[in-house]
């Protein structure tokens, strides 16, 4: 009770150590999917899907108890829907501009480079204004697939998307929490099946349909709202989830014989929730733990940098790649390389998180970066 007490006004450094795992994870998964050929195919199999799949859910909790934090503390939508749009937007935009031009200077070495951003194809290959305009948007998957929006889909994912439109519905999830938590904690694990089961013919995959991971967001939003109960019986709970956990792992290694790990215990299904769900709460709880005992400051301190991070790490993990034929690489190659895709892109980061960053503080009238 006290540490929650005493985290109430400000940042939350143990949910930082979640934000800097799950980026992590995601970069792995993205950077495994390379080895699929037979002599490391077992790299794929392992590694590609199930870690970046753990990540994103994480990543899901992580958004919805921010929510819950900056609603608890200030309930004037303006302000939240402000402060959102800032943090979001804006670092978008600038990774999408700033390595748009990177690639662009980069095409005097390489030609390749010159047809492979958004702003080369406006300038240099009559490339569609508005499409590049698009793209600037976080939406920009969504409106490309729904709205049939011709746009040129540079940094970000699939899931930014789905974040932003969970953010946009948030603050009538926060007061429906508060008044029925349990209810509507079942109401979207039953909402996310019923429209998983009708988005088969959808542009997009269902199961990266906002709605549909509706559960995920909602777990974080309960578990800061409950922050102190959970301190309290900690152990109880760690305990609980990790005996879910292992049961699931055994159902689903019996059950299913994918090689394929991510398709066998977290496929993208709501069947997956039965292990992600208290695979969130395990996570929260064991960071929380770890950073009582362990000073994490220098590996927390990389969380300020994990949006840009995630907005920017395919594109790094793919430019490196290209240099390279994967069916040569040996198994300490695939190390060296993924910690150097990991390093590099970390210092890209850090880079425009220093060109947006004054702008960002401007803007939300912050006098220091936090």
């Amino acid at each position: 009770g006290r540490q929650a007490g005493r985290q109430a006004g400000r940042r939350y450094e143990w949910l930082d150590t979640v934000r800097v795992l799950a980026a992590a994870l995601v970069l792995i998964s993205h950077f495994c999917y390379y080895f699929s050929f037979e002599r490391l195919q077992f790299i794929s199999n392992y590694f590609a899907g199930s870690t970046g799949r753990i990540g994103v859910c994480l990543f899901f909790a992580i958004s919805g108890y921010l929510v819950s934090h900056s609603l608890e503390k200030d309930r004037n939508l303006i302000r939240f829907y402000w402060f959102k749009f800032v943090h979001i937007v804006l670092p978008y935009m600038t990774s999408y501009l700033t390595l748009s031009v990177l690639f662009v200077g980069l095409s005097f070495i390489r030609p390749d480079f010159l047809h492979m951003t958004p702003l080369s194809k406006v300038l240099f290959v009559g490339g569609d204004y508005k499409a590049f305009f698009m793209g600037l948007l976080p939406m920009d998957i969504y409106l490309n697939k729904y709205l049939q929006i011709s746009g040129y889909w540079f940094v970000g994912e699939w899931f930014i998307g789905t974040v932003v439109s969970l953010y946009l519905i948030s603050p009538a999830l926060f007061w429906i929490a508060k008044k029925v938590p349990i209810i509507s904690m079942v109401a979207t694990i039953a909402i996310s099946i019923l429209i998983y089961n009708h988005a088969t013919d959808w542009p997009i995959h269902g199961f990266w349909f906002f709605l549909v991971r509706l559960p995920e967001f909602y777990i974080g939003l309960l578990l800061h709202m409950y922050r102190q109960q959970i301190v309290m019986h900690k152990y109880l709970l760690m305990w609980v989830t990790g005996i879910i956990m292992f049961g699931v792992g055994i159902v689903d290694m019996l059950t299913y014989s994918y090689p394929f790990i991510a398709d066998r215990f977290i496929p993208l299904k709501p069947r997956s929730f039965l292990l992600t769900i208290p695979m969130i709460v395990f996570m929260f709880i064991g960071c929380q733990y770890v950073n009582q005992f362990f000073s994490l400051h220098r590996l927390n301190e990389y969380s300020k940098k994990t949006y840009v991070f995630m907005l920017i790490q395919h594109i790094v993990i793919n430019t490196f790649m290209w240099n390279f034929e994967e069916q040569n690489f040996s198994k300490l190659g695939v190390l060296f390389s993924l910690l150097f895709v990991f390093r590099i892109t970390m210092y890209i980061s850090a880079k425009i998180v220093a060109v947006y960053k004054p702008i960002e503080n401007k803007l939300l009238h912050k006098t220091e970066t936090c």
